[in-house]
């Protein structure tokens, strides 16, 4: 996707932006900006750590407003974030840091009426991390 044409850097801009469009309603904990973010035209998954596949809308929203609400559930710091874009599709790589834990994050995004909206996201604890990380 990383050099496809129509893949340049205003689209990548845009999607990093909806990309940090969506950790700042996490860290905000606004289920509502959460709502904005995720598609509504297309099929939405979420891979939250160590869970199975939630499939759908109000599913996914589902499971986002059971976060937000733990009066306990930490900030995430995103980086590292590696955008690539084509076809519509947008994908942001990147790392999660959830209490100091590493999760490696995937996020995806399509464009829906004119909007990067999310149609998938998936964290996962990393296990061994690369030297220089």
């Amino acid at each position: 996707m990383a050099g496809d044409q129509g893949a340049g850097t205003e689209a990548e801009a845009a999607v990093l932006a909806a990309n940090r469009a969506f950790y700042e309603a996490f860290n905000a904990k606004d289920i509502e900006r959460m709502s904005d973010i995720w598609a509504r035209g297309a099929a939405v998954t979420c891979i939250h750590p160590h869970h199975a596949v939630i499939a759908g809308r109000d599913g996914v929203l589902d499971s986002w407003r059971q976060i937000l609400a733990n009066p306990d559930q930490g900030r995430i710091v995103f980086a590292a974030e590696w955008p690539a874009v084509g076809g519509g599709i947008g994908v942001v790589c990147g790392r999660e840091l959830v209490a100091g834990i590493p999760i490696a994050a995937t996020n995806v995004f399509a464009l829906e009426d004119g909007a990067w909206r999310m149609i998938h996201h998936h964290g996962s604890p990393v296990l061994h991390m690369h030297a220089g990380e």
